[in-house]
This record gives structure tokens, sequence and C-alpha cells, in this order.
């Protein structure tokens, strides 16, 4: 029997629901398949097994981090599974806090994104949009962002990349610092 894929994994507190399951229907309105506890949790199997099966079947893992995340053993056992499977993780900062030591070995090296006091799904819709440019990166949604790049950008880089646009600069300053060393030293 095929194990069911998952765009996303949200790791949570149990004490930050409500904040969870808003961010996951402003994911799941944008077309992205969550695995979100205690939703998914498969009847019949032993609760730890069916969230590494979540963890593994998933993309990437979202961790709402709070201060409750911060203090969760199940939230950074969840992080550990995603790390040694080797899915990315990707931190979404809903309270003004740093990580604890046990946690930095698990976020710190991420880019991650602050949502601070969230009330709507609209407070996601900018990191869900992030969210999916990494889970989906040939599906690029950039409504609101520019891509960098595109025929136009790339053209330009190009353009700017043109060798007399640095020669002329490093040849004026060389000349400069020759005639100021003159002046300087006689």
């Amino acid at each position: 029997m095929e194990k069911e894929k998952y765009d996303i994994f949200i790791s949570h507190s149990s004490d930050d629901s409500a904040i969870a399951f808003i961010l996951c229907e402003a994911f799941e309105e944008q077309g992205v398949k969550c695995w979100i506890a205690p939703r998914d949790i498969k009847v019949g199997l032993p609760y730890a097994q069916s969230i590494v099966e979540g963890i593994e079947n998933s993309k990437a893992l979202v961790i709402l981090f709070s201060s409750n995340s911060n203090s969760s053993d199940g939230v950074r056992k969840e992080l550990e599974i995603a790390t040694n499977s080797k899915i990315p993780v990707i931190p979404l900062r809903i309270e003004n806090i740093f990580p604890t030591k046990a946690m930095k070995f698990y976020i710190m090296d991420n880019h991650w994104m602050d949502a601070i006091n969230p009330k709507s799904m609209d407070d996601f819709n900018r990191f869900v949009v992030e969210v999916k440019n990494i889970i989906n990166p040939d599906d690029i949604d950039t409504f609101g962002y520019e891509l960098l790049l595109t025929d136009t950008n790339i053209a330009k880089e190009e353009k700017t990349n043109n060798f007399t646009e640095y020669i002329i600069p490093f040849i004026i300053s060389f000349v400069f610092l020759v005639i100021l060393s003159g002046i300087v030293y006689p």
C-alpha cells in the first residue's frame, strides 16, 4: 500500500493548535497539501508512528515557532526526524523569542520568517508563497514578487557584468592612487 504524500508537515505545540490550523487553512486554500496533528493521525496506528510517517512523506516541515514549541520535546523530536530524513525545515516565528540551545541545533541555519502574533490567514499569505516556492520551484507563484531569473533580468545582469563598466573605474582609481602616493611619498 502506497503512503499518502504531503507538501508540508506542520509542526506545532498543541498549545498553538488554533494558530496552526489557521496556517494549515492558508496553505490548503493555495493548493498546498498539509499534514497536521491531530487531524491526520491515522486511526489504529500509534500516534508516534503516524507522526513519523507524516514527516517522512512530506516535502518539507514547517515549524510554527513559539515559546510553546520552543520548550516542546515533541516538536524537537519532529525536527530531529525531519533533519535525519533530509527534509527541509522552514521556521515561522509567531512570537518575538529566540530558540533554546536544543532548538538552535535544528533551526538556526535555516531562513525563517516572522508573523508575530498572527490573527488571520492574511498574516500568513507571504509565508505561504515563500514555502510554495521552496516545495514546488517549477511552479513558482510570483504574485507580488519579481522573479530573479526572468529573461529581462538576465539580460540586465549580463549588461551590468560588461568588462568596460568595471575596468574604467579601476583604472581611474589606480591612477588616483599613483598620483596620491607621489604626493604623499615624494
